[in-house]
Parts: C-alpha cells; structure tokens; sequence
C-alpha cells in the first residue's frame, strides 16, 4: 500500500515542486488532509485526532480551527461560466463547440454573454469577466460585438488562471482515490496499459479516441441537461458526478497530435477532435473521396 501511495503522490509533488511550494508547504497540507480524514471518520474530539493521526494536540487544535475558518470550497463564476457555455445544448453550434454570444442583448430575452453571466451570478459585473478572460487570452470580441470563447476552449486541457488547477485535478484525485478505497463504483477495468512505441502510441490514441470523443460529449450534455432540470431543487443533499477518462504516456511524448481538449467540471478530460487536426485514417478517406 505504502508503494502505490508513492506512485500516486509522485505525481503531485512533481507539480507542487514547479509550482515553488517546499517541502514545508507540502507538510502543512498533509497534517490538514490528515485531520480533515480522522473527523470524516468520526473522531469529534482533539484527544480522538491526536489518537488517529499521531498529531500533537496543540497542533491538532491549531490546524482544526484554522479548518473551521476556511470557506465552503465552491467553483469561481468564470469556472461555472464555462460549465453552462459549455454543456447548454442551446449555446452549442452544430459541431457542438459554444457558439458566440452578442455582448449586450438587443432583444427580449435574447441570450447575450452578460445574461448568461447574471443567470450565474448579480454579485460581479459581466464586464469586470469579460475583461479578464480577454487580457488571459482566453475570450475574444470581434468588431460587432460579440463574445468568443474558443480559445478558452482549445486552451481548457491546460491549468489556466482562470479554469484553475483545482478545478482540473479535483475530481480526478477524489475518483482515484475513490477506486483504491472500494467506495466508487468499479468499472470491470479501471485502465489497461501497453507497451508501444511512439508511432504505435499515436496510432492507438487517433484510432479510440474518436470513440471516447462521442461518448463524453454525449455525458456533458446529458448531465447539462439533468443539472437544468434539477435546478429547483436545493443543493443540500446533492452528490457530485463525474465521468471521465485519462491517457498516460510514460515517458510522456511532446506533444500528442490529433485532438483539441473541451474541458469541464462533469466530465474531466472531454475532447473533441479538432477539424484541422484530423486523424491519418480521416485524412486517407478524405482524400480518397476527393480523388
């Protein structure tokens, strides 16, 4: 168990450490996770955490206060944006990329990027958003006035400012850590592993790909779709759901060609291929059909 815990970590200290943090940091964090862990497991009282985890008491009461004091985490109004704009069937063009919106709405009930923003949130302006997702590069608004955000999209399987890196890596970590402890349901294989070589890795990736591509799009919706329906109901008592997939190249290639990433907080890793960048087997029929 200890070894496998150090796979799984590896990972993180590797991005902790180009990240600045030390080793100190990293400390911190895991006597707060290892607290955060014996209250989950009942232990209500500093005596009962300082049993569980080893901690001294004062550091268990130091740490718990300064637990309580933290806020619910809760996704940022950027990060709920491209959720909506990106899984609403009726902000989707025909290949199902968000499609652009009038900054201002002209119309009544004419949807426009400020009421998509104040359908999130009334707590922020729409242009102090507008004008941070353009200086991060991450929006664009052309000469009629209106709102693009494909390049949030082409840039949403990168840790950008805005997205953020936990809105990323969360749902990953809680769904690995989920299947080692046996309290997620199992897939009859959580992951398959080969042994290929770089050519024979790209080729693998352009031919299943594809058809992970349509049945992910198919779950951002259909959760789009189950959240919009659901919006009634009160949050309390809701559960989080994610589906999701992964593919790990190790030693890691530069740059895997092929798909360009649509991201959200439902579906970790949702891609979608990218017209320009078709796989060498499209490219072929293509080519056959215009000959």
């Amino acid at each position: 168990m200890l070894a496998a815990l150090g796979r799984i970590l590896q990972p993180i200290v590797d991005i902790a450490m180009a990240q600045g943090l030390s080793y100190g940091d990293l400390d911190s964090i895991l006597r707060r996770c290892v607290i955060r862990s014996a209250l989950a497991e009942g232990a209500t009282t500093v005596s009962a955490v300082h049993a569980r985890t080893g901690l001294h008491r004062r550091e268990v009461t130091r740490l718990s206060r300064q637990l309580a004091e933290l806020p619910p985490p809760h996704p940022t109004v950027p990060v709920m944006l491209f959720d909506k704009w990106t899984g609403d069937a009726e902000l989707l063009d025909r290949k199902g990329y968000p499609r652009e919106l009038p900054r201002v709405g002209r119309r009544a009930n004419e949807i426009s990027f400020e009421s998509l923003v104040a359908s999130i949130s009334r707590d922020v302006r729409p242009r102090a958003i507008l004008d941070a997702l353009v200086s991060r590069g991450l929006a664009e608004v052309d000469s009629r006035d209106r709102v693009s955000i494909r390049k949030w999209v082409e840039a949403a399987g990168a840790n950008t400012p805005a997205v953020g890196m936990e809105a990323t890596l969360a749902p990953l970590a809680r769904t690995v850590a989920g299947n080692l402890s046996g309290r997620q349901p199992r897939l009859p294989a959580f992951s398959m592993t080969g042994m290929l070589s770089e050519a024979g890795v790209q080729r693998m990736y352009d031919r299943l790909s594809p058809k992970i591509v349509r049945l992910l799009h198919e779950c951002h919706l259909a959760l789009a779709a189950a959240e919009k329906a659901e919006r009634r109901i009160p949050a309390t008592g809701k559960r989080s759901l994610h589906f999701g997939y992964f593919v790990n190249v190790d030693p890691p290639l530069p740059q895997m060609k092929g798909l360009a990433p649509l991201a959200s907080r439902d579906v970790t890793g949702l891609f979608r291929i990218d017209p320009e960048r078709k796989a060498p087997a499209a490219r072929k029929a293509a080519a056959r059909k215009s000959s």
